[in-house]
C-alpha cells in the first residue's frame, strides 16, 4: 500500500482507531470460527462441548498415590519406596522405618 499519498493527521487518525477496527474483526472471525467448528461437530453427530470438554481423553488413566512404606521418625518424610530416596533415607538401613 502507498502510504505516501495520506497525510500525517490522517496517519495518526488511523493509527488510533485500528485497534479499535482489529479488535472488531477478531472478534466476528471468532464467531465465525465457532459456528463452523459447531457445525462440524453436529455434522459428526456431536456437540462442540463434547470435543472440547471432555474430562479425560479415551485411553488416559488417572494415577492413584501409592502408600508410604517409610518413615522418618523425627522429620516426619515419607517415602513410598519409589523413585529416587530422599535425604532423609540415605545412607540408613530402611529396615528401621518401616511403616
Amino acid at each position: 500500500m502507498d502510504w505516501s499519498n495520506f497525510s500525517l493527521a490522517e496517519l495518526k487518525a488511523l493509527y488510533v482507531e485500528l485497534p479499535r477496527v482489529i479488535a472488531h474483526r477478531e472478534k466476528e472471525e471468532k464467531v465465525a470460527a465457532r459456528k463452523a467448528l459447531e457445525e462440524f461437530a453436529k455434522d459428526k453427530g456431536f456437540t462442540l462441548d463434547e470435543l472440547l470438554c471432555s474430562k479425560e481423553p479415551a485411553g488416559t488413566k488417572t494415577r492413584t498415590p501409592i502408600a508410604a512404606k517409610y518413615r522418618d521418625p523425627i522429620t516426619g518424610a515419607e517415602w513410598s519406596g519409589r523413585g529416587r530416596r530422599p535425604a532423609a533415607f540415605v545412607g540408613k538401613n530402611l529396615e528401621d522405618f518401616k511403616i
